[in-house]
C-alpha cells in the first residue's frame, strides 16, 4: 500500500511537475508578451511625450501667430478707422466743393444774364447813337445849307448895301 501510495504520489508529483513546467512555459510566454507590451507601452509613452512636446511647441507657435494676427487685426482696424475718417473728410470736402460750384454757377448765370442785358443795352445805345449821328449829320447838312444860304444872302445884302451906298453918294 505504501508502494501504491508512493506510485500515486510520484504520479501526482510527475503530473504536478508537468503542470508546473506547463505553467512555467505559459508564464514565460505571458512574461514575453508582457515585456513586448511594456516595450510597446514605453514606445507609446515616448511617442506621447514627443507628441506632447511637439503639440506644446505647435501650441506656443500658434499662440504667437494668434498674437501676431491680433496685432495685425488691430493695425488693420486702426487703418480702416483712419481711412474712414479720410473718406468722411473727403465727402465733406466734396460736399463743400459741390456747394461752391453750385454757388459759382448761380453767380455765373447771374453775370451771364447781366452781360446779356448789358449787351442788349449796348446794342440799343449803338442803335440810338447811330440814329443820333444820322440825325446830327442831317442837321449839320441842313445847317450847312442854311449857312450857305445865309452866306449867300449876306453877300447879296452886302452887294445891295454897296450898291445903295454907291447910289447914295
Amino acid at each position: 500500500t505504501l508502494e501504491v501510495e508512493l506510485e500515486a504520489a510520484t504520479a501526482t508529483n510527475t503530473q504536478l511537475s508537468d503542470q508546473v513546467l506547463s505553467l512555467q512555459s505559459v508564464n514565460d510566454d505571458v512574461t514575453g508578451q508582457l515585456r513586448e507590451k511594456e516595450t510597446a507601452l514605453e514606445k507609446s509613452e515616448s511617442t506621447i511625450t514627443t507628441m506632447k512636446e511637439e503639440s506644446s511647441a505647435a501650441t506656443s507657435q500658434l499662440s504667437e501667430e494668434v498674437v501676431k494676427l491680433q496685432n495685425a487685426i488691430q493695425v488693420s482696424e486702426e487703418t480702416v478707422a483712419a481711412l474712414k475718417d479720410e473718406l468722411e473728410a473727403a465727402i465733406t470736402s466734396r460736399t463743400q466743393l459741390s456747394d461752391q460750384v453750385e454757388s459759382l454757377q448761380k453767380i455765373n448765370d447771374d453775370v451771364a444774364k447781366q452781360l446779356s442785358e448789358k449787351e442788349a443795352a449796348l446794342e440799343e445805345s449803338k442803335s440810338t447813337i447811330t440814329s443820333m449821328e444820322e440825325a446830327s449829320a442831317a442837321a449839320v447838312s441842313q445847317l450847312e445849307n442854311r449857312v450857305s444860304e445865309l452866306s449867300n444872302a449876306k453877300l447879296a445884302a452886302e452887294r445891295t448895301v454897296a450898291t445903295l451906298e454907291v447910289e447914295l453918294e
